[in-house]
């Protein structure tokens, strides 16, 4: 019975720490207890976790049950699986099975919603608290997480394929003054020089990318090829699209609680030219909708704290126009119109 006891308490306060590790890896440890709205996974787990342990320590000290975990070399050993294998999962999480760039726009995301409760209002300017923020060096650093998140998705993701073989038509192609044939590397197509006449076959080493490549010229035709190459392509998907937009949104979200308007603006303008990208393939895509909808919100809303009602007005009227094609709640269209009629006044 002890050792049942024992091993479930073991099993619980371990699930409980993965738990916490693993939220953690995905948002960082100040993150996590800053999140809006809280993170109950966490704080579950770390409430569960303690009162197994309390339990664990009572059963011991008042009804005599011995267990094993919790005396002496063992008490040592038990810390290092339940503290080494949480920590562990951590650094795999984070470095391994998370994407790239996903953590610091996480970071990222939980600190400017965390900062927006206190330093913004829409439509109005708050002189005292953005001026703080600007000059707030972890605000500074979170405006470079978003960057680099950004920058990571532009990337794209990458695949790898077998080279492609150049074919050259030797009965058309001009050649050179070394009796030679212009072409391009099948790996990294950076330009090369091959024989015109190869009849058993040569082979040479790109000097770009330092791929062995082959040609050989069978019944007028001269075929370059490359020895195991690969190409690495680079293909940015809609989905990286969609991240891009919404990074930049959020980024100018940040810049504009900043009091930075002029920077916010271009932020939001870089979301939008990225979300009409992708709604010119997909017009009535209802996610790419909303976030061009709250774009819009936020270059109004921004031109409204500077003042400029005419550009406010504008934007709010696009965005409710938008909201009328997509399940926008009464919520939402509330304080659009709230604030419309602010400009009135």
């Amino acid at each position: 019975m002890t050792e049942m006891i024992e091993f479930t308490t073991c099993g619980v306060m371990l699930i409980c720490s993965l738990i916490i590790a693993h939220n953690w890896a995905k948002y960082g440890l100040l993150e996590v207890g800053i999140q809006k709205p809280a993170n109950m996974s966490v704080i579950m787990a770390a409430f569960v976790g303690m009162t197994s342990y309390l339990i664990a320590g009572l059963l011991q000290k008042h009804y005599e049950l011995k267990f094993s975990f919790l005396t002496g070399d063992n008490l040592r050993q038990a810390s290092l699986v339940m503290l080494g294998v949480p920590f562990a999962w951590l650094i795999l999480k984070r470095n391994l099975f998370m994407p790239k760039g996903q953590f610091n726009y996480n970071r990222a995301i939980i600190r400017t919603t965390h900062w927006s409760l206190t330093s913004y209002r829409p439509g109005e300017k708050l002189a005292e608290q953005g001026d703080i923020l600007r000059s707030f060096g972890i605000a500074i650093k979170t405006l470079e997480y978003f960057k680099e998140a950004i920058a990571v998705q532009e990337k794209g993701v990458s695949t790898v394929s077998d080279a492609s073989p150049k074919v050259i038509n030797l009965e058309t192609v001009e050649l050179s003054h070394r009796n030679t044939v212009h072409s391009s590397c099948p790996v990294c197509c950076m330009p090369i020089e091959a024989p015109y006449y190869a009849p058993k076959g040569v082979t040479a080493v790109c000097n770009y990318c330092g791929k062995t490549i082959t040609a050989k010229s069978i019944n007028g035709k001269l075929y370059i090829n490359s020895l195991n190459g690969k190409i690495v392509i680079h293909k940015v998907l809609p989905r990286n699209k969609l991240n891009i937009a919404t990074a930049y949104e959020e980024m100018g979200f940040l810049y504009r609680i900043m009091n930075r308007f002029n920077e916010a603006q271009e932020a939001f303008d870089q979301a939008v030219f990225g979300i009409n990208d992708l709604l010119k393939s997909d017009p009535d895509n209802l996610e790419y909708l909303r976030l061009k909808s709250l774009i819009f919100f936020r270059k109004a809303e921004a031109y409204q704290a500077e003042g400029f009602k005419n550009m406010a007005k504008k934007f709010y009227e696009d965005c409710v126009l938008i909201d009328q094609k997509t399940d926008a709640s009464e919520q939402e269209r509330k304080i659009v119109t709230e604030l419309l009629l602010k400009l009135e006044d």
